[in-house]
């Protein structure tokens, strides 16, 4: 991707745009990343980066809408690189309005006319960019009276399976809480000392040099918000020293309503790279208890086995492949975590390019995916154990579909309640026995749904 003179940031924003919607291309973030180093970007001007193309995937309906109203020939097919184009400068303008304009106009007219056709459409882009950014940003944002999916630039296949569970006021606010920035959360590790959050605040200050927001999570006791631009875990001494790890507070909470308040001592974590909920079942339950986690593939388990090293956890949890797990005849455990594969809706914060390649049958194909999953895995839950079953997505099809038709196939499992306490009302959460719910718009955090199944003693 070239600019010919436009800013590497812009470069490397128009690269990760153009595969964005690409359905089977690495994440955003990845994109962003990798096309940052081959424009040889400064951390500021990546972060930037990523800031445009973020800005893109979150408002990208909302933004083709105001550009079809001004241009009388689509450029997607035969121009798409300056559609691309197009619309980041646009969402610069509307949503980073740290920009200044007349830079903003000559980078996006600059960046468009290196691209393929951008010769000779020059003149329109510059025409359209003076035209929208000549009226206030509040003229060109969604009037109150726009179609809430269009207004939060969601695709009709997501919208109507989160419709179908939470009604159409619950997925507007589902779906507008999904397209509000992420903070980084990272879970307090037991093994952590007094002070920590202070010393977290000068650490990752003085990574950033910038002011920082560190709050305290809004449903998990210990987890920590933050709010930095630009930052990266590994530079702070703390993360690097396994005193906390990123954990999203929904994942946070989905691994303890997982456990359930329960003290299992034989753990299987059957889909568990990059080995968070691994980790954190560690750190509950204690040294008593055995944790196995297992995922496909040896990247997978490479990036597993870097997690528990860094928390210092290698010698406590033995990392598996799946498939072998699921082959071994003998082995049985009284709790088998499934954090299955799935859309990814309730992670739309961090990952907004989700609503963008999903497509109707895919929801149908992911729901065959995770019963399979669930069904091959109960075979290795211990009589009077329990299965759990975790999503990071809301839509019928992948969360109570999956498990109804799961208890109807499997009559040796039945919901399993919470068994003690947990530090949050858990009570709160619960959409049907022995399942639960954690929304975006209510707790800040990404969306999960957890099941537990108790296999019957006999």
């Amino acid at each position: 991707m070239t600019g010919r003179g436009a800013s590497s940031a812009r470069v490397a924003a128009l690269e990760a745009q153009l595969r964005a919607c690409q359905r089977r291309a690495p994440g955003l973030d990845v994109l962003v990343e990798e096309a940052a180093a081959r424009a040889h970007a400064t951390p500021a001007d990546a972060a930037l980066a990523r800031e445009i193309a973020f800005a893109v995937a979150r408002h990208r309906l909302w933004l083709e809408h105001l550009l079809a109203a001004r241009i009388e020939r689509p450029l997607q097919g035969f121009a798409s690189a300056v559609h691309e184009a197009l619309l980041g400068g646009l969402a610069q303008y509307l949503f980073l309005d740290r920009v200044p304009v007349h830079a903003l106009v000559d980078e996006t007219v600059r960046l468009a006319g290196a691209q393929p056709q951008g010769a000779r459409l020059r003149g329109l882009v510059n025409a359209v960019m003076r035209r929208l950014t000549a009226q206030p940003r509040e003229a060109l944002l969604p009037p109150a009276h726009t179609p809430w999916r269009l207004r939060h630039s969601i695709p009709k296949p997501c919208a109507v399976e989160v419709v179908g569970v939470l009604g159409e006021a619950g997925a507007e606010a589902f779906f507008g809480a999904s397209n509000g920035t992420a903070p980084l959360c990272l879970r307090v590790r037991p093994s952590a000392p007094g002070g920590l959050t202070e010393r977290l605040h000068d650490e990752i200050a003085a990574v950033t040099g910038q002011a920082v927001a560190l709050q305290p999570g809004r449903l998990v006791p210990g987890s920590l918000a933050v709010r930095a631009r630009g930052l990266a875990p590994d530079r702070v001494p703390a993360f690097a020293e396994g005193l906390v790890t990123v954990e999203d507070e929904g994942a946070q909470a989905a691994c303890l309503l997982a456990l359930g308040g329960a003290r299992p001592t034989r753990v299987l974590d059957l889909c568990a790279a990059p080995g968070g909920k691994s980790a954190h079942m560690a750190d509950a339950l204690g040294s008593d208890a055995r944790v196995t986690a297992c995922d496909v593939g040896p990247p997978k388990l490479r990036r597993l086995e870097a997690t528990l090293a860094r928390l210092g956890l290698a010698d406590r949890i033995a990392v598996r492949l799946s498939e072998e797990m699921l082959a071994d005849a003998a082995a049985r455990f009284d709790l088998v975590l499934v954090d299955a594969p799935c859309s990814g809706l309730g992670t739309l914060r961090r990952h907004p390019e989700i609503r963008h390649r999903r497509h109707a049958e895919d929801f149908e194909n992911l729901a065959r995916l995770q019963y399979d999953l669930l069904t091959r895995s109960a075979r290795l839950v211990a009589p009077g154990g329990v299965l759990a079953y975790t999503v990071c997505t809301v839509g019928h099809s992948e969360t109570a579909g999956v498990v109804d038709r799961f208890l109807v196939l499997n009559p040796d499992f039945v919901p399993a309640p919470i068994e003690s306490s947990l530090p949050f009302d858990h009570e709160a959460l619960q959409c049907a026995p022995g399942q639960w719910r954690v929304l975006p718009q209510d707790w800040d955090c990404d969306g999960f749904f957890v099941a537990r199944l108790r296999r019957t003693a006999d």
